[in-house]
């Protein structure tokens, strides 16, 4: 039977793959894990890594560092609201009390550069997100999506690297979303939202298939010093999409992930060699994606150098060291 089973899913992936709806949902997990996982991947000790996860107190976030635990990882929580966030850092502490809590906006740059660590990190998990109902903008007066998502990030990576608290060739990993995938690199939309009509999904979108676009801009222009990866979970059972998409929620939550199931990948794509990894690609359920599902969606290399370019004016990343 699990020869048949293996058979079948060959046959039928790529057609269910295409309708996106068989895919992303919990369904799309198991015939990917009936297809090709190794059970044997996520059974390792992680004890000589440490992993920096942020918008670890629940959701995805909280799994990932809950699954990450349980391998004996060094783990650094990131977030951001003190008494939400006490509770999930005792329950992971228990599992692994080489467990530390960071308070930390990642949408306030400020909040993000007087991060300290006594460790270097191995492993950066770029998770914290979220989906706005109205318009709202940062400390900084960013838009807040784009301050979480994109400048936030890019922030916490050129201060590790600026402080010397990263390890040698460190992982990061930007936990993205699918519904990056219905967008194109769009500059205006990314940095000028409007606030009049503003869309708090279409905020989200925009700034997510941007982390896919920053995540392989990171590896060509840095590729000797940093090894960035971007994944999306599928359409997972979280807090964010039952509040912020409640119509989604309403009609997908019978197939909805469950967060192991979400997680699986960001703990995957933290847990392997580097050695055996590629960089480039959007990873989903172990393996490596394209990152276009619609070819409208594509961006022009232009388009490419003029979102570095409006990230620089924004940010100084001087101490990153990208060539040109």
């Amino acid at each position: 039977m699990p020869f048949l089973n293996t058979v079948f899913d060959s046959l039928i992936n790529p057609i269910l793959d295409a309708s996106i709806y068989f895919s992303f949902d919990q369904r799309g997990y198991l015939r990917h894990q009936r297809s090709y996982f190794d059970p044997h991947d996520l059974e390792k000790d992680l004890s000589n890594l440490n992993i920096l996860i942020t918008g670890a107190n629940n959701g995805l976030g909280y799994e990932t560092a809950k699954q990450l635990a349980h391998m004996k990882a060094n783990l650094f929580l990131v977030c951001r609201n003190p008494e939400k966030s006490e509770k999930p850092y005792q329950e992971i502490k228990k599992i692994q009390p080489n467990t530390t809590l960071i308070i930390a906006d990642m949408s306030d740059l400020e909040s993000i550069r007087k991060i300290q660590l006594d460790q270097k990190i191995d492993c950066l998990v770029q998770n914290a997100g979220l989906m706005p109902e109205t318009y709202q903008t940062s400390k900084q007066g960013y838009e807040i999506c784009l301050a979480t998502h994109i400048l936030g990030p890019l922030t916490l990576i050129d201060h590790l690297k600026h402080k010397n608290l990263f390890s040698p060739k460190p992982r990061i990993i930007f936990v993205s979303s699918g519904g990056g995938y219905t967008k194109k690199l769009d500059i205006h939309q990314i940095f000028e939202p409007s606030q009049t009509h503003y869309d708090g999904m279409q905020a989200y979108a925009y700034t997510k298939r941007a982390q896919m676009i920053l995540s392989e801009m990171i590896n060509q222009k840095n590729p000797e010093t940093i090894e960035s990866f971007v994944c999306h979970p599928g359409w997972a059972d979280t807090t964010g999409v039952r509040t912020s998409m409640p119509k989604f929620f309403e009609k997908t939550k019978e197939n909805l992930r469950n967060l192991q199931s979400g997680a699986d990948t960001i703990v995957y794509l933290a847990s392997q060699t580097r050695e055996n990894q590629a960089k480039s690609g959007v990873w989903f359920d172990r393996k490596i994606r394209s990152y276009y599902l619609l070819p409208f969606t594509k961006e022009s290399s232009q388009d490419r150098e003029k979102f570095w370019q409006k990230l620089n004016e924004i940010l100084d990343l001087s101490h990153l060291h990208y060539p040109n």
